[in-house]
């Protein structure tokens, strides 16, 4: 979590750099105060995209930039060779949801994390 704060200040830093070198030369304070909130607009939606859609791009993985595992699915399987289950997974980059449906009941997480044990990630959810 720590490399998305920094990802988020070098994006501010260079759209900040890009609307002063490309846009209008800052004349006053007030320029410059303008541009800082554009900066932090930008980052917040090019973060927001990041967290949300971007991570799963193949790229991230590739470089190996991002480790997360991509479990956002539809799963069908069934439990004891008699009842037929359906799980779907739901996934962004910070949280991950868990819904379970038999033909008994459905079951919602309440909580979820994806732990690294041995070098294996590993999904708990209650």
């Amino acid at each position: 979590m720590n490399i998305i704060k920094h990802i988020k200040i070098c994006i501010g830093i260079l759209i900040f750099i890009f609307i002063s070198i490309f846009f209008k030369k800052p004349v006053s304070m007030f320029d410059y105060k303008s541009y800082i909130s554009y900066s932090i607009s930008g980052s917040y939606f090019i973060s927001l995209l990041y967290i949300k859609y971007l991570w799963r791009c193949s790229v991230w993985k590739c470089i190996g930039l991002e480790k997360t595992p991509r479990l956002h699915k539809n799963y069908d399987g069934n439990k004891d060779s008699k009842k037929q289950i359906k799980i779907e997974i739901k996934q962004d980059l910070f949280t991950v949801r868990v819904k379970a449906v038999t033909d008994e009941n459905t079951s919602v997480t309440i909580s979820s994390n994806l732990v690294l044990e041995n070098d294996q990630y590993i999904l708990y959810y209650t």
